[in-house]
């Protein structure tokens, strides 16, 4: 894995809740790689429509989402979009948040697929 790919995903979670099991690895990344797109088209959706309850709800399921990706960036960009929903603040910083998080995601994406088809 390159430098760059090391800074955009970090799967020491996906070792520890794999226990090492290389099979175990290869089902946690493509379960990841199969949601994280999804939950990005709907936290994009509900802060364009500004649906603060549905867009903390998806930002809530995200966070387990990212803890297998790593990143600690989008981790913390999806936790103000999160809180900001969910307490009805700062709403005005949302859709700065979710273009960052959109921005960085395909990048931490491809990292991710690098990473699965390393396993083989």
């Amino acid at each position: 894995m390159n430098d760059t790919q090391h800074t955009l995903i970090n799967l020491d979670y996906v070792e520890l809740m794999s226990g090492g099991d290389k099979d175990m690895q290869r089902t946690l990344l493509e379960m990841v790689l199969q949601e994280l797109p999804r939950e990005l088209a709907l936290q994009q959706e509900h802060a364009r429509t500004q649906n603060w309850e549905a867009l903390g709800e998806i930002s809530h399921k995200m966070k387990s989402t990212l803890a297998f990706v790593g990143n600690e960036q989008l981790t913390e960009w999806n936790k103000q979009v999160e809180q900001n929903a969910k307490r009805h603040q700062n709403l005005d910083q949302i859709p700065e948040l979710v273009a960052q998080i959109n921005q960085l995601a395909p990048r931490v994406i491809e990292a991710l697929q690098a990473a699965l088809e390393k396993m083989g």
